[in-house]
């Protein structure tokens, strides 16, 4: 009861005091400029350049206009391999993609979608010559010299993705969802279960996937960081 009668009765006079007022906030923040550069190869490949001094490192993200939905009929899980297999890869026939990204200092991270799919990389600025020719070879022999033992390894590790990143809510219920959305022979209803159909895909079939919709027309490719924009143009030709 006494709490009450201060609260009340207290209460009141504070607020006319200004003791619960909020102070002044002044936030004056510099100019912030990043400049930006767009080319459209006649291949097709579309290219964002943007400079950004403000940490010494350069991000490359790719974006593939194909994702999930383009797998095969009974083969779902096609687009994810491709990925996967990616990073397993041996373009110059000596060691794998992954490998080369952690000599380089960079880490990586790549989705797949029903739409698309997207690959991230961040590495220190003066690798960009090295995360630029990866990026050329993803397209013109994206699953070079892959082996059989990583292919394997990669089939058991989407089976288990769910299990092993938490069991995932979204990611579960997401192949339920379009099934329930789109009608029978919609591209979005194909999505999953990958698990029941993953064994019967083989390496070859994710390598026609991969030379099909791993194509510059169907890739979107955006280079952000602490770039000289005239020196990353010239890499791009070259």
């Amino acid at each position: 009861m006494l709490s009450t009668w201060l609260v009340l009765t207290a209460g009141p006079a504070l607020a006319q005091s200004g003791f619960s007022k909020a102070p002044a906030f002044n936030l004056k923040l510099p100019d912030y400029y990043l400049d930006t550069r767009s080319y459209t190869f006649p291949s097709g490949l579309k290219v964002l350049l943007q400079r950004d001094t403000s940490g010494p490192q350069v991000t490359v993200a790719t974006v593939i206009d194909g994702g999930a939905s383009r797998d095969p009929s009974g083969k779902q899980g096609t687009a994810r391999l491709a990925e996967y297999m990616w990073f397993q890869s041996r373009p110059e026939g000596k060691e794998r993609v992954q490998d080369t990204l952690y000599t380089l200092g960079a880490t990586y991270h790549a989705s797949t979608y029903a739409d698309h799919t997207a690959y991230l990389t961040v590495g220190p600025k003066d690798v960009l010559p090295q995360l630029l020719k990866l990026e050329s070879q993803r397209l013109t022999d994206m699953h070079a010299n892959s082996q059989d033992a990583f292919f394997a390894a990669s089939k058991e590790l989407i089976k288990q993705r769910s299990a092993l990143v938490g069991g995932d809510a979204l990611d579960l219920s997401l192949p339920h969802t379009y099934g329930m959305l789109y009608p029978e022979g919609h591209p979005y209803a194909n999505i999953g279960p990958e698990a029941a159909t993953i064994d019967a895909i083989t390496l070859d079939e994710v390598k026609a996937f991969g030379e099909a919709q791993y194509t510059p027309e169907n890739t979107t490719l955006m280079i952000s960081g602490d770039i000289d924009l005239n020196q990353a143009s010239s890499i791009l030709f070259w």
